[in-house]
């Protein structure tokens, strides 16, 4: 197109169309040519259309109307002096042979393609192949994310349920034990000296009125213990015969000494020797899944008696905290008889020493816990365990020895 012909279609605008037209120019959108020049983006729509008809690019294509626009009426407007404007109109009209959606696709270059039909070669066998690989391979991954999520939902259950569904209250014996431990001083740092006497010894206040006459028969010989002491096991070559598994599945893994996981309950295996008295008992544990809600329960029973109810020993609890208890099979059974101390790290040497009515227990050679308590003399040893996995707590270099009372 000649430029004089450029100039005289420019003169037709008016001054406010040549403004919007300049800021046009700088390819910006109307929303904010109205901000730059005081007016509505209708306003600036209006005079978009106005300028399309009498720079007579109504019949042009959306893109050849930018086009020219852009390279060709901009630059000489904003290079020649154009002649002055017509007055503004007193009201702003806009072309009706241009509409709305033509006007906003200008202001940012918006070129319709319409639709083609694409016909390509047909679909190769592979191809379907790989779809209905893809729709398996989806069915799989829908299938693992739906079972860590159920993983998930079973860890925060085994986590948190325990105190939500009757784990022991740790803080609250049960009354067989708080009868006991009424006669029982409980200490952890110095040992008690003033002896105490047991419900079911003889009183020693009794007079000989009140005793049975004796007999004369001679007195029975003490019997050698089946299980002489000291006694080792490493777990090399499997347990020692002389341990006896109450109940659950023992065997030995790695030279370790542990169960199959079968439930939250106390899986006992004892060297049941019942005249045991005064010993020391040394084992290292590996407390499996530490502090998770895979971890389970553990224990090591001292001077244990079948005609007692429960056994006391040393006790770990699912949230991994020590301390002397009276144990039972069911979890539930099982209460702490004095506070419980700090948690008990992954890996420990336990040493438990029972002495009298003494109670010592050592980790990592340092005191524990200490307690003075009645009604267990003598008996054997056992080793427990409550675990729901298939790895679960262990033990290694098992030893007991005797001690001087």
């Amino acid at each position: 197109m000649d430029k004089s012909e450029v100039i005289k279609r420019l003169g037709r605008l008016t001054q406010r169309e040549r403004e919007v037209l300049s800021e046009f120019g700088k390819e910006i959108p109307y929303w904010k040519i109205g901000n730059n020049l005081g007016l509505t983006e209708g306003a600036i729509k209006t005079h978009m259309s106005n300028i399309f008809s009498k720079l007579e690019l109504a019949g042009f294509k959306r893109d050849e109307r930018r086009k020219a626009l852009l390279e060709v009426y901009c630059p000489v407007l904003e290079s020649e002096n154009i002649e002055t404007p017509p007055p503004e109109p007193p009201e702003l009209e806009s072309n009706p042979d241009i509409d709305d959606e033509t006007i906003d696709e200008l202001q940012y270059g918006i070129i319709k393609v319409e639709p083609a039909e694409i016909v390509g070669p047909p679909t190769p066998p592979g191809n379907r192949r790989r779809g209905c690989r893809t729709f398996i391979f989806g069915l799989l991954a829908g299938a693992i994310l739906i079972a860590l999520a159920g993983l998930g939902i079973y860890w925060m259950w085994m986590t948190f349920a325990p105190r939500l569904t009757g784990e022991p209250d740790l803080e609250s014996p049960t009354a067989q034990v708080a009868e006991v431990t009424r006669l029982a001083t409980v200490i952890h740092t110095q040992i008690v000296t003033e002896p105490v006497v047991a419900e079911d010894m003889p009183n020693p206040s009794a007079t000989s009125e009140n005793l049975p006459s004796p007999t004369t028969a001679a007195p029975t010989p003490t019997e050698s213990p089946s299980i002489p002491l000291p006694f080792t096991d490493n777990f090399d070559n499997g347990p020692n015969p002389a341990w006896k598994a109450l109940n659950g599945d023992w065997l030995t893994a790695n030279g370790r000494y542990t169960i199959l996981g079968e439930g939250y309950d106390f899986k006992w295996s004892i060297l049941d020797e019942p005249s045991w008295e005064n010993y020391r008992v040394s084992v290292n544990m590996e407390i499996a899944n530490h502090r998770s809600g895979a971890q389970g329960i553990i224990a090591i029973a001292v001077r244990i008696q079948h005609n007692k109810p429960q056994y006391i020993g040393f006790y770990i609890n699912s949230l991994t905290y020590g301390g002397w208890a009276l144990l039972g099979t069911d979890r539930h059974d099982t209460e702490f008889i004095a506070d419980y101390g700090p948690v008990i790290p992954e890996t420990s040497n336990l040493v438990l020493e029972v002495n009298g009515n003494q109670f010592t227990a050592y980790l990592d050679g340092r005191v524990y816990q200490e307690i003075n308590f009645p009604g267990y003399e003598r008996g054997g040893v056992a080793l427990g365990i409550g675990c729901n996995f298939s790895s679960c707590t262990s033990f290694d270099d098992f030893s007991v020895e005797s001690i001087d009372p």
